[in-house]
C-alpha cells in the first residue's frame, strides 16, 4: 500500500500568493516566481514518489520461537535501490504483542544505493503466534513539501510458548508410572533382556540367539521382560464462561505444560484434549518430542465456546486407552464435573484435578475426601495438594 500527500500547507499558500501577485501586477518576474514554485513542487512530488518506490524494507524477527516472558529481537533492513537519496525517512513498527501496541519510531536518512540496519527489542509477547508488523515507511523530499508512505509486513511467524515449570508429582495410576516389571501381559520390550532359554514351538525366529546356539549346540532364543507403560490424558477447560480474566487462562495453560512435562519425564504417554471455539487434540505419545508437540498445541489454544468440560470428557472417554489416568485442569469445579470424576474413580480409572485461579470449595473438598487427588495452583504456577480434611499439603516428589 502506497500513497502520497502534501505535508506542508505553506507550499500551497506560497503558490496562491505568487499567482495572485502575478495576476495583479503583471510582468515577467512575478510569473517567473510562480512557475518556479510550481515546478519545484512538481519535482518534489516526483522525487518522493520515486524514492518511496525504490526503497525496500525487510523485517525479520531475531527468533522464531520464544517463551512467554522473553523479549522479541527484531531486525529491519532498509535498501535504497535507486540513485535518488532519501533526505528524510521515518519508520514506525506497529507490531501488536498480545492486547497492547508498542510502536517503535526511527527517523534517519538513506543515501543513494545505500542500506541501513535497525535493531530493537519488542516487549514480551503473550502466548500465541504473531507476525511482526505492520511496519510503515514514510519518506519526504528535501524541502519537506510532500510525504509518501508504504506499509510492509513480515513474512515470518513468531510462536510464543508457555513457560514449562518444574512439577514433580506422584499422581495415582492404574498402571505404574514409567516402566517396571509386571506379571500382567503387556508387551515384550526388546530393550530389556530377561534371559536365554531353549527354543520352543511358536517362538519367533527373529529372537534366536545364534551365538548362544553355537555355544550350547542347541537352538536358543532370547526372552524379554514384559513392560507396562502408564498413560495420562490431560483435559484442559476452555469454556469462555469459566475464564473471567486472561491471567487465569494463562495459569491453566501453564499448568497443562508443566503437567505434561512432568509426566513425560516419568516415561508416560501423554495426550491432551481441549475445546474452545475449536477442538485441540494431541494423540498419545511419549518422549521429549511429545513435549514440543504439547507446547505447539498449547501456544495456540484460547478460551472460548460454550461447551463445558464434563461434556468434553464424557464424549472422549470411550477413546481412552485401558488403564489411562485422567488429569483435569479447570478454574471451576461444578457438580456435573465432580460427579463424572467420582464415577471415573469408581470404575478404576484414576483422576486428578488441578484448580487454577480459585480457592477450593465444598465440591473440591468432597473429591479429596473420596480419595481423588485435588491440587490448587497459585499465581506462581505451584501446585498444592488438598488434603481430605480440607487443608493443604505439600506436593509429593517422585
Amino acid at each position: 500500500m502506497m500513497r502520497v500527500w502534501p505535508r506542508d500547507w505553506r507550499l500551497w499558500a506560497a503558490l496562491a500568493v505568487a499567482y495572485g501577485f502575478a495576476r495583479t501586477s503583471g510582468g515577467t518576474l512575478p510569473y517567473l516566481l510562480f512557475y518556479t514554485l510550481l515546478v519545484t513542487g512538481a519535482l518534489c512530488a516526483l522525487w518522493v514518489l520515486s524514492a518511496v518506490r525504490q526503497v525496500e524494507l525487510v523485517c525479520e524477527p531475531g527468533r522464531r520461537q520464544l517463551i512467554r516472558g522473553e523479549s522479541l529481537p527484531v531486525e529491519v533492513w532498509l535498501y535504497n535501490e535507486g540513485f535518488l537519496p532519501v533526505p528524510w525517512l521515518e519508520l514506525v513498527d506497529e507490531s501488536r504483542v498480545g492486547h497492547a501496541q508498542h510502536p517503535r519510531v526511527f527517523r534517519t536518512t538513506l543515501g543513494s544505493l545505500a542500506s541501513l540496519r535497525l535493531s530493537y527489542q519488542l516487549p514480551s509477547p503473550r502466548r500465541g503466534r504473531y507476525r511482526p508488523g505492520p511496519v510503515e515507511l514514510t519518506v519526504s523530499d528535501p524541502f519537506g513539501f510532500f510525504h509518501a508512505r508504504r506499509q510492509f509486513t513480515s513474512r515470518y511467524t513468531v510462536t510464543v510458548y508457555p513457560p514449562v515449570h518444574r512439577w514433580d508429582l506422584a499422581l495415582p495410576s492404574a498402571q505404574p508410572f514409567g516402566r517396571m516389571r509386571t506379571r500382567r501381559l503387556a508387551f515384550t520390550d526388546p530393550s530389556s533382556l530377561a534371559g536365554i532359554r531353549d527354543f520352543r514351538t511358536g517362538d519367533s525366529p527373529r529372537h534366536v540367539d545364534w551365538k548362544a546356539t553355537a555355544r550350547r549346540q542347541k537352538l536358543q532364543v532370547r526372552e524379554f521382560e514384559l513392560s507396562a507403560t502408564g498413560s495420562l490424558a490431560i483435559y484442559l477447560s476452555l469454556s469462555s464462561a469459566e475464564y473471567p480474566a486472561p491471567e487465569v487462562e494463562e495459569m491453566a495453560v501453564d499448568s497443562a505444560a508443566a503437567l505434561a512435562a512432568s509426566a513425560l519425564r516419568s516415561g508416560l504417554e501423554v495426550r491432551i484434549l481441549a475445546r474452545g471455539h475449536q477442538v485441540h487434540y494431541l494423540p498419545p505419545a511419549r518422549g521429549m518430542g511429545q513435549l514440543q508437540a504439547c507446547l505447539e498445541l498449547l501456544a495456540g489454544v484460547t478460551a472460548g465456546g460454550p461447551t463445558p468440560l464434563h461434556e468434553v470428557i464424557a464424549k472422549d472417554l470411550p477413546r481412552l486407552q485401558p488403564g489411562a489416568s485422567v488429569a483435569v485442569i479447570t478454574p471451576v469445579l461444578g457438580p456435573a464435573l465432580g460427579q463424572l470424576l467420582l464415577g471415573l474413580g469408581a470404575r478404576g480409572r484414576p483422576a486428578a484435578v488441578f484448580l487454577v485461579g480459585t480457592s477450593p470449595d465444598a465440591a473440591a473438598a468432597r473429591l479429596a475426601s473420596e480419595g481423588l487427588d485435588v491440587y490448587t495452583v497459585d499465581r506462581q504456577t505451584r501446585p498444592q495438594r488438598l488434603l481430605p480434611g480440607g487443608g493443604a499439603g505439600r506436593v509429593t516428589a517422585l
